[in-house]
């Protein structure tokens, strides 16, 4: 729950900012269309592409990628297509795509455009150091050139059959391209919140007594927030301990409230009503479905 939080949190982020952090670039501004570009191109006997091979280190949530590509239309307002993807990496060659986007070629700049398009609604997470593979692949009657980089220092493949085999891995232009994203954080477990959801209760300790009885198991974060005692393990002493904290310290993240009482025939009703109206007053609270 608490790693789905901060997927979230990170979504959210980027409709409100302003700036992407910037993964993997071919370089700095509009390629120079006259250096040519790798072929992404549908024959009668090949379905040429190519794909730029990038690096991340951390775990990223992936935002938007993006493409430089030319096409030459055959005829006046020719669209042309092109199928867009990320793929993992499969012993230096593309391997299985994990988001695939088509992009339609915009026939007033078939000269060269950046081309781009959000992944957010993919929520891709990419894993720790691990290389990843941007991937052009050409439509039905596509004749383009996705722009070299200018830089000749990059890994790239390309493909005669539409993705079903690549050549090996060579070292050069690759095609222009660039992906942006932002790092996940996810803050370490709190003691005793060994569920994750920011909150020390009840859930958390029957969770604890599962796992000493050895029903459930735990990841390392967990395994550090059960810990209580912090004697290297989690045992009885660590649900006694857990007990204390809920029985005895509170919880300030669920005691300063106010709810509207809605129940007509209470004399607080239409009054904003929680522990901090009741301190010391009631031992605890019920709040049912109005209606």
């Amino acid at each position: 729950m608490k790693y789905k939080f901060f997927i979230l949190t990170i979504l959210l982020s980027f409709f409100i900012a302003q700036d992407r952090s910037t993964l993997f670039a071919t370089g700095d501004g509009d390629p120079d269309t006259s250096l040519g570009g790798h072929s992404i191109q549908l024959t009668e006997n090949e379905v040429l592409g190519a794909s730029d091979r990038f690096f991340l280190s951390n775990e990223y949530m992936l935002e938007r990628v993006y493409v430089y590509l030319s096409y030459e239309p055959e005829f006046m307002f020719d669209t042309q297509s092109i199928e867009v993807q990320i793929a993992e990496d499969d012993n230096g060659k593309p391997g299985i795509p994990v988001s695939s986007n088509i992009l339609e070629l915009d026939y007033d700049n078939f000269e060269g455009k950046w081309y781009s398009f959000l992944l957010l609604e993919n929520c891709l997470k990419t894993e720790p150091s691990s290389f990843y593979w941007l991937t052009v692949l050409p439509m039905e009657g596509t004749n383009a050139k996705w722009i070299y980089s200018e830089e000749s220092s990059f890994i790239f493949s390309t493909t005669a059959d539409g993705g079903e085999t690549w050549e090996d891995y060579s070292i050069g232009q690759a095609g222009s391209a660039a992906v942006t994203g932002e790092q996940i954080y996810i803050p370490p477990f709190d003691g005793g919140d060994v569920n994750g959801d920011f909150i020390v209760n009840i859930l958390d300790a029957v969770q604890l007594v599962q796992y000493v009885l050895g029903n459930i198991s735990f990841d390392d974060d967990q395994i550090d927030a059960g810990d209580l005692n912090q004697d290297g393990g989690i045992n009885i002493l660590d649900v006694v301990a857990m007990m204390n904290i809920i029985l005895f310290n509170g919880n300030d993240l669920v005691t300063e409230f106010l709810y509207e009482d809605l129940n007509v025939s209470s004399p607080s009703f239409g009054q904003l009503v929680g522990p901090p109206i009741y301190q010391g007053m009631i031992t605890g609270y019920y709040f049912g479905k109005a209606g």
